[in-house]
């Protein structure tokens, strides 16, 4: 397993960096540090982050993502570099943490990585499986082979079949 970049960033830590440690009137970026851990406390902190377009949250190791419906420039390659190398919890909440994360670990010898995707139909759980493979096919320095690991593992995918829901005529696996 190559990687481009080399290991960078505030890695002796798993503590966020004061640029993105808010109050409870901004949004906490990760929920463990709620001053109440209520569900009412929880859906107001992640509506908070929705509306400022803050939609990734952590809550300890997992990543939670709300669909914006709409696109938000924090899919590009300086956002692949921001996250490239950094250890999670040092960098916002973010798809791309949590797919450095398994990339890293995976380079580290830790064995095969698994990430589980879960909404309801219309989430995003397709969008977000895209950003992982987007990410993974910018940090590797062979995205060649990558890309043809993608494409062999479709027929086992496909096996899964698609589910017909009332909200989604061709729902994802």
């Amino acid at each position: 397993c190559e990687r481009h970049t080399q290991r960078g960033g505030n890695e002796e830590t798993m503590e966020q960096p004061a640029a993105f440690r808010k109050s409870a009137a901004d949004g906490i970026a990760d929920l463990i540090n709620l001053p109440s851990v209520d569900e009412a406390a929880i859906c107001t902190n992640l509506k908070i982050r929705f509306f400022r377009d803050d939609i990734y949250t952590y809550c300890g190791n997992i990543l939670l993502a709300v669909n914006p419906y709409k696109t938000l420039p924090c899919y590009t390659m300086d956002s692949v570099k921001q996250y490239s190398g950094k250890r999670m919890g040092t960098c916002p909440p973010h798809i791309f943490a949590n797919a450095e994360s398994m990339y890293d670990n995976l380079c580290s010898g830790f064995g095969n990585q698994c990430v589980v995707i879960s909404g309801e139909s219309g989430a995003g759980k397709t969008e977000c499986t895209k950003y992982i493979l987007q990410y993974l096919t910018a940090v590797t320095r062979n995205p060649q082979w990558i890309q043809h690991q993608i494409i062999e593992a479709g027929c086992i995918l496909e096996a899964f079949g698609n589910a017909k829901t009332l909200r989604n005529n061709n729902s994802s696996r």
